[in-house]
């Protein structure tokens, strides 16, 4: 599942069944015009 978060609420929301790659990303980044994307590593540094 990938969705994005606005100051007023959620955005587009996609569920894919299997794993999100860098090609459904960059779908999913080009389905919803307008948006800046911030990408957030949770790995520790």
């Amino acid at each position: 599942m990938i969705s994005s978060v606005r100051l007023d609420g959620t955005s587009a929301c996609l569920t894919i069944e299997g794993a999100t790659d860098t090609e459904v990303f960059q779908a999913y980044v080009r389905a919803v015009p307008g948006r800046k994307v911030r990408s957030l590593n949770s790995a520790p540094a």
